[in-house]
């Protein structure tokens, strides 16, 4: 499959890190999540909550591809 997207696994933290285009580093987790199987008291699998870090304390820079008139209506 081709991948469009620079990444990285990193075994130790079991993290996916990957930099944007200007170098900023973020870190990406799945992290299971059972809560819903406590509250219910079934087993709910393949639950996982989403984590995501940016790496250090640069600034990301405004990136216009976002930029949407959908979203400034």
């Amino acid at each position: 499959m081709l991948s469009h997207y620079n990444y990285a696994f990193n075994g130790n933290a079991n993290t996916y890190d990957f930099p944007t285009q200007n170098n900023i580093l973020y870190r990406v987790a799945f992290i299971e999540d059972h809560t819903l199987s406590e509250i219910s008291g079934e087993n709910i699998p393949d639950i996982f909550q989403l984590v995501i870090e940016k790496v250090g304390g640069e600034t990301e820079s405004y990136d216009p591809r976002f930029k949407n008139n959908q979203f400034y209506n």
